[in-house]
């Protein structure tokens, strides 16, 4: 179908694009496997986050201990207050994730201390400083819906998700 006389042969591709302008969110989708999340999410926190870590998280559990729930998107907010939104459906073996951005304006001192919960290693603060400075801000009233609207439409489904808040810092 045609989208102000441009051709968009992939729906995805095109709401990648549009959230990605008008929000700063991204968005990405790859098939539902624990592997490939695990490598995603280092990739995209900078390999801040170790593969321990990501595995003891709630994201991890709830994803592939449980089965993940249908007609639910996952908030994962990582120490900083990193933010991940994801929805994930095992018998379509896919997985769109929304992120990573922060919620609330980046505090430098409210992530230190954060971090310091998590690790003790200056040389991984300096570095999760850098990477959260350069993370764009989507408070939740926008963030929600816009994962709402978008999973809802890629996957045909007109009423709202449940959003399910794991590993809140």
């Amino acid at each position: 179908h045609s989208v102000g006389g441009v051709f968009v042969t992939d729906t995805f591709l095109f709401l990648q694009k549009l959230l990605k302008q008008t929000t700063s969110i991204s968005l990405s989708r790859f098939p539902y496997n624990k592997a490939l999340l695990l490598d995603f999410l280092r990739q995209q926190t900078a390999c801040i986050f170790d593969r321990i870590y990501l595995e003891s998280s709630g994201l991890w559990h709830h994803l592939f201990r449980m089965p993940a729930q249908p007609d639910t998107i996952y908030e994962w907010v990582a120490p900083g207050g990193i933010t991940f939104l994801l929805y994930a459906d095992p018998s379509a073996d896919i997985c769109y994730v929304f992120g990573p951005v922060l919620r609330k304006p980046f505090s430098g001192e409210d992530t230190l201390h954060q971090l310091s919960q998590f690790s003790r290693d200056s040389r991984l603060q300096a570095e999760f400083l850098e990477f959260c400075q350069g993370l764009p801000v989507v408070e939740s009233r926008v963030l929600y819906p816009t994962a709402d609207l978008v999973v809802g439409h890629l996957i045909g489904r007109n009423r709202p998700m449940r959003i399910l808040q794991v590993d809140l810092p």
